[in-house]
């Protein structure tokens, strides 16, 4: 049995150890990996900065519509009729 599979047993493991072989080391393939990451964290930061700028106004106009709401609000209740005080003092 070891006569019919031994050809075949050698063979795998001569591919396994010759695939080892061609990927290339795993500095290389590290260094690889690390570029393509720098590649898209730089597309990443230049997209990032008019995100920020658009969240800046975005808070801006927030505190602006929140400031307004508040006049428009203490506004109002000045202009509500006050109802007359009455004095309990004078009566009996």
């Amino acid at each position: 049995m070891l006569n019919r599979f031994g050809p075949f047993v050698i063979l795998l493991l001569s591919l396994v150890i010759l695939t080892g072989c061609f990927n290339g080391s795993p500095e290389e393939r590290i260094h690889k990996i690390l570029e393509k990451t720098a590649e898209k964290e730089s597309e990443f930061t230049e997209n990032q900065e008019p995100l920020n700028d658009l969240e800046k106004k975005k808070k801006k106009n927030m505190r602006k519509s929140l400031n307004l709401d508040w006049m428009i609000m203490n506004r109002s209740s000045s202009f509500q009729m006050k109802q007359p005080r009455i004095s309990t003092k004078g009566k009996k």
